[in-house]
Order: structure tokens, then C-alpha cells, then sequence
């Protein structure tokens, strides 16, 4: 998770949409970006942990980020996301009925403690996005 003082516009996000794509797919990472339009991103990657970490290295370094925190690794056996190299959530798309944990969750103090007891709705909430037309793939 990572906040900004830069206004993303849907022309500046779509630009990071790609570059985040073109990286992450030369990296062998895939994942979903969810903005909220608030100037705050969280951001799920999967990949090997090595090249997670690399890639989490450079976003603490990128001076558009401060605040940058790890929430959470977590190792699977399949990927959540195994077809989108990013894929896209800003806050128009979280302004369904069901992100109110998600929004309930980036104003907490302590996220990483409302992470572990709440990671079923959170995961539930990123399947959401990953089974309905709210994320832009393209």
C-alpha cells in the first residue's frame, strides 16, 4: 500500500496501467492495482518472492510513493491472476456496493492487524474484482 501526492487522472492512470503491464510481464509478475482516488494504491503482486521484492524495492525508491507499506506475503499454489500482467481497480470501480472493507481498511491505523482478521472478506473482495467486469484488463 502507498500513497501519492500526484493526481492520477484517467489519461495519467491508464499510462501506469501499461508501464506496470510492459514490467510486470517482462518480470513474470501478475497482480491487480486497486486506486481509490483518494491518491492511495494498494497492490497485489504474484510471482516468485524474489522478483516481488525487487519490484517492492523499487516502488519504496519511486519518489511518486510515500507511506509504502508491506501488508502482507503470502505464498500460494496458484495464482489468483494468473492472466493479467496488472490488472485495475480505481474508484469508480470501487464504488460498489462491496468495497466498504476495502475503504474500511486503508483508513486503519493498523492494517496489518485488520489484514489478518479480515482476509477472508478481503479475499473475497479481490476474487470479486477478478470475476466481474470491474477491473480494466485491457
Amino acid at each position: 500500500m502507498s500513497k501519492t501526492l500526484f493526481d492520477f487522472t484517467p489519461v495519467t492512470l491508464q499510462l501506469l496501467l501499461d508501464v506496470s503491464k510492459r514490467n510486470n510481464s517482462a518480470r513474470g509478475l501478475t497482480g491487480i492495482l486497486l486506486y481509490d482516488g483518494a491518491n492511495r494504491f494498494v497492490q497485489v503482486l504474484e510471482g516468485q518472492l524474489n522478483v516481488i521484492q525487487d519490484t517492492f524495492r523499487a516502488i519504496c525508491r519511486d519518489e511518486r510513493h510515500f507511506d509504502v507499506e508491506l501488508l502482507f506475503v503470502d505464498p500460494l499454489n496458484e495464482r489468483r491472476f494468473p492472466d493479467w500482467s496488472m490488472g485495475l481497480a480505481n474508484e469508480a470501480d470501487l464504488s460498489f456496493q462491496g468495497p466498504e472493507k476495502f475503504n474500511q481498511f486503508v483508513n486503519m491505523p493498523d492494517k496489518h492487524e485488520f489484514f489478518l482478521t479480515n482476509q477472508q472478506h478481503i479475499g473475497q473482495f479481490i476474487t470479486y474484482l477478478r470475476v466481474t467486469n470491474v477491473v480494466c484488463i485491457d
